[in-house]
């Protein structure tokens, strides 16, 4: 229950009012719309970087998802505010949950590709 919880508010509120609130709106005010965005995407992405331990190719793929998501939290940021910048921030940690819990099953082995 207290992964739910940090997965799903304390993660996302923390680092969405620093990267978006605090960078990326820091940014916005001085009138850089995209390089805001970026900038902030970065930041965004560092600490998934720093925290993943798994093989390159697999780092690559999710501080790659982690830009990717980053990008789109910023721009919706920019357009909408943080609450919305929040509510994608944990949709995504709910999907990547219910993906972690998916591949967990017994059942994922009928997924897999042939080698």
């Amino acid at each position: 229950m207290e992964r739910l919880v940090l997965l799903l508010l304390l993660a996302p509120l923390g680092e969405e009012t620093f990267t978006r609130g605090l960078i990326e709106g820091y940014l916005l005010s001085y009138g850089h719309f995209w390089s805001a965005i970026l900038f902030s995407a970065l930041l965004f992405a560092l600490p998934h970087w720093m925290a993943y331990e798994g093989s390159g190719k697999r780092k690559a793929g999710i501080v790659t998802g982690a830009l990717i998501l980053g990008s789109l939290a910023g721009y919706v940021f920019a357009l909408g505010g943080i609450v919305p910048a929040l509510v994608l921030h944990s949709s995504a940690n709910i999907a990547g949950l219910i993906i972690l819990k998916f591949r967990e099953s017994p059942r994922y082995k009928y997924y897999e590709a042939p080698p």
